[in-house]
């Protein structure tokens, strides 16, 4: 635990500069582009990290859903998270107040996706679990 601790606190700026990314892509649950454009940035963000490409989903009226697959058989990591956010856009702006962020989605749900990818890639990068 101490080394995944280590890690993460090493990359902490990184880790930041991941979820400021994925926050600037607004997506606005009833704005299907905009959530397919932030879907996008997800994308480019866990084939960045770890490799993945995703499997698309299309939706007619909503966002693509989008399926990335780590490992193999009963040695897959599961992560299910919705990246869609109640704000239309421009209405909440990313803000850094001290040592706290504001913005659209940036606690639910979209910092708790790329904490989730730093997870899987800190175990992937200490050869903590062996997954393919």
């Amino acid at each position: 635990m101490t080394n995944i601790f280590s890690y993460l606190k090493d990359h902490e700026q990184h880790i930041f500069q991941t979820v400021e990314t994925l926050v600037k892509a607004e997506s606005p649950s009833h704005d299907k582009a905009l959530v397919d454009e932030c879907g996008q940035v997800l994308q480019d963000l866990f084939k960045e990290h770890l490799g993945l490409t995703a499997e698309v989903f299309k939706q007619e009226s909503a966002g693509n859903h989008l399926k990335f697959t780590y490992g193999d058989g009963d040695e897959q990591i599961l992560i299910i998270v919705h990246f869609d956010t109640v704000w239309d856009k421009g209405r909440l702006s990313l803000r850094i107040d001290g040592n706290r962020a504001y913005g659209p989605g940036i606690f639910d749900m979209k910092s708790g996706i790329l904490l989730s990818l730093w997870a899987v890639k800190a175990i992937k990068e200490l050869n903590i679990l062996m997954v393919v």
